[in-house]
């Protein structure tokens, strides 16, 4: 929930604004996804001079998937993929996470967020605080225990040119 929150947080109610939600943010488009997008997702990040610290891809797994299944060069295997290798993508390291979820479409679409992560900070205000009560009747009654956990946070990105996001990448 925390890294769902840092990432596309509407920043509404009680939920933080997230990068896909910063308003210096880039948002950039991956609907037909191929190298030149993703050097552009690169490319677009430096030429803000916001590629301060630790930079890296975070996508949902099936786009990891529809990027290793994806031809460099359209037609040309030796060309090689996308994403040849797990863990990497355009020479960045790439983190999958169901933190950012599939919207369901014609088709399914997901996030792909490359940026700064030493950018992204989240402030914890307090420990974990745990709660527990044995005697919640529906609980009780199926000899279970209800436990609430809560944190208190906030989230905030120094810097929103270090990031750029696409939401439309078919999956």
């Amino acid at each position: 929930a925390i890294d769902l929150a840092a990432m596309t947080g509407d920043g509404t109610g009680n939920t933080p604004t997230g990068v896909i939600n910063h308003p210096d943010a880039n948002e950039l488009t991956l609907a037909t996804p191929s190298w030149a997008e993703l050097l552009d997702f690169i490319a677009t990040v430096q030429g803000a001079n916001a590629d301060i610290g630790s930079m890296g891809w975070a996508m949902n797994p099936k786009a990891v998937k529809t990027f290793r299944q994806t031809l460099k060069v359209s037609g040309d295997a030796g060309a090689g993929y996308l994403m040849s290798e797990p863990g990497t993508l355009a020479g960045y390291a790439a983190a999958p996470t169901n933190a950012l979820p599939t919207a369901s479409g014609t088709p399914d679409t997901t996030t792909a967020i490359f940026g700064a992560w030493s950018q992204l900070m989240i402030g914890y205000w307090s420990g974990t605080d745990i709660l527990v009560n044995p005697y919640e009747s529906t609980a009780y009654s199926k000899g279970r225990v209800l436990m609430r956990v809560m944190r208190d946070l906030d989230v905030a990105i120094r810097h929103g040119e270090s990031f750029a996001y696409a939401d439309d990448l078919a999956v």
